[in-house]
């Protein structure tokens, strides 16, 4: 609390010496530069350094994002909106997916839609381009929504798709690219702590990937709110499954991850324990899909001659240059990793006494059986070194498999089995 007051003071002090050296301008945006949608509109002014100036809108704005030439460096550039004060940061992944050679800033979400700003130009000067965005509202009960779907920890956990919160939004134009998961990256969204309509959040950060960015859809799998919900992110379009899709989260290095963002900034303040219970159970779910274990580490990107050894559960700074997910939160990663490889090791003993497989060792096939009550979905093997083979695998019945293995090289292997409720069962399986 003291830093946050310290900080306001600064903000306030800074504003008054520029009102002192320089009389304060009231810059009302005259006709939009790309008048094209009512969710997102861009103006252009120019300014002066260490400036005070009142942005006024003529319509109502949700949240902001800042462009100007890529030769500046956002030095000691405020927002304030209400009670609410904002320092802005460069926006690293734009930098490198932005063809305009532009410097983006990151977002800021209002805590409520404005109709104007006071903005404290700090280090820029000459023009900027500031897109104003309105994602409107979905009026979405998250807590009910997520009441509404019965999960157990090992299943994977209530989540709200993108149909339900990117309600009168345009959806991504382009279908999605599918990505083979071997790594999950955890970010934080470097958004206001004070923002509690999660749903509105997310909207934003949609409007800001695809209208700023120019992405054709939000850059994360999966979106954690402060209170536990969980959002889909990147839309599978119903030819992929969400958690499944490349993203564009991970500094051009996206293939084989999996991005989970935190709501938030957590660069001191550490995510509440409902969003790490979500986390952990998010994570453990996908890891115990893709037969991956917290504790190791892999190469990537593979297949690449600049490939560095990566955790299997990683922060946004393993891999790039920047301070997400947050000091806070990457100081957990450790911590998090042994309560994922805990729960999925949970996940594991009921299961066991479900299912039988038989013969072991095998050689030419492999028979799996389960439960009555159960039905087997899918089967997949790997070797020890994570490759998939391809099975020839022929249903009995709806909870018997039969696994043809007479071309598999003798050696050890890690059966996968997923069952009808969306829980995985592994198991080692000895080839002769």
């Amino acid at each position: 609390m003291k830093n946050t007051y310290s900080l306001f003071l600064l903000v306030f002090l800074l504003i008054g010496l520029a009102r002192e050296a320089c009389s304060q301008v009231s810059l009302v945006p005259s006709q939009p530069v790309d008048p094209s949608s009512s969710y997102h509109t861009i103006y252009k002014t120019t300014v002066h350094p260490s400036t005070s100036y009142t942005l006024s809108f003529p319509a109502e704005a949700t949240s902001l994002a800042l462009q100007t030439e890529a030769s500046q460096v956002l030095n000691d550039v405020y927002i304030l909106a209400g009670k609410d004060t904002f320092l802005l940061k460069e926006e690293v992944h734009a930098r490198e997916t932005n063809t305009t050679g532009k410097l983006t800033s990151t977002l800021v979400i209002f805590s409520k839609p404005v109709t104007s700003i006071k903005f404290l130009s700090g280090s820029l000067s000459g023009e900027v381009v500031v897109h104003l965005l309105n994602a409107g509202q979905a009026q979405l009960d998250t807590k009910a929504y997520r009441r509404s779907q019965e999960t157990t920890d090992c299943m994977k956990p209530a989540t709200i798709s993108q149909n339900i919160w990117r309600t009168g939004l345009p959806a991504p134009a382009q279908l999605p690219e599918a990505s083979q998961v071997a790594h999950i990256i955890v970010h934080h969204s470097a958004t206001s702590n004070n923002v509690t309509d999660y749903t509105a959040a997310v909207r934003n950060i949609y409007l800001y990937h695809t209208q700023v960015n120019g992405w054709n859809d939000i850059g994360y799998n999966f979106l954690v709110a402060p209170d536990g919900t969980i959002f889909e992110g990147r839309d599978g379009r119903d030819q992929l499954e969400e958690d499944n899709v490349l993203g564009a989260h991970f500094c051009a290095k996206n293939r084989g991850t999996m991005g989970i963002c935190m709501l938030g900034t957590f660069t001191s303040t550490a995510p509440t324990s409902k969003a790490l219970e979500a986390l952990v159970s998010l994570t453990s779910w996908k890891m115990q899909k893709e037969n991956l274990n917290p504790l190791n580490s892999a190469l990537h990107p593979l297949n690449n001659t600049s490939a560095s050894l990566l955790n299997v559960l990683a922060g946004h700074r393993d891999g790039c240059n920047t301070e997400c997910p947050g000091t806070a939160t990457y100081a957990l990663l450790p911590q998090l990793r042994l309560q994922v490889k805990s729960q999925m090791e949970a996940c594991q003993e009921p299961l066991a006494q479900q299912i039988t497989i038989y013969p072991q060792p095998a050689s030419r096939e492999v028979f799996i059986n389960v439960a009555n009550d159960q039905e087997i979905r899918a089967c997949r093997i790997y070797d020890v070194t994570g490759k998939l083979h391809t099975m020839v695998a022929g249903k009995i019945t709806t909870n018997q498999v039969r696994l043809d293995t007479h071309n598999l090289a003798a050696g050890m292997y890690i059966l996968h089995v997923q069952l009808g409720d969306n829980t995985y069962f592994t198991h080692k399986l000895l080839v002769l």
